[in-house]
């Protein structure tokens, strides 16, 4: 139970249209929530996360070269 302890709590932030983000220590957690509690939880673990924002870090990329 120590360890339980020694990790933070975070809260979960609110990102926009019903949709909320929180870390749950190892894997952060994508879920919406339209008042009537959790719903459609995605868990991105380390290297999902690492290859989600590679992906984004792709697509700015993209953009950036098309605005010129």
């Amino acid at each position: 139970m120590a360890l339980n302890r020694e990790i933070p709590k975070f809260e979960p932030t609110y990102c926009g249209d019903s949709v909320y983000a929180r870390f749950d220590g190892y894997a952060f957690v994508i879920y919406t929530d339209n008042g009537m509690g959790p719903e459609n939880e995605i868990f991105l673990e380390p290297s999902t996360l690492d290859s989600f924002i590679s992906y984004t870090d792709k697509i700015a990329e993209q953009i950036k070269a098309l605005q010129g």
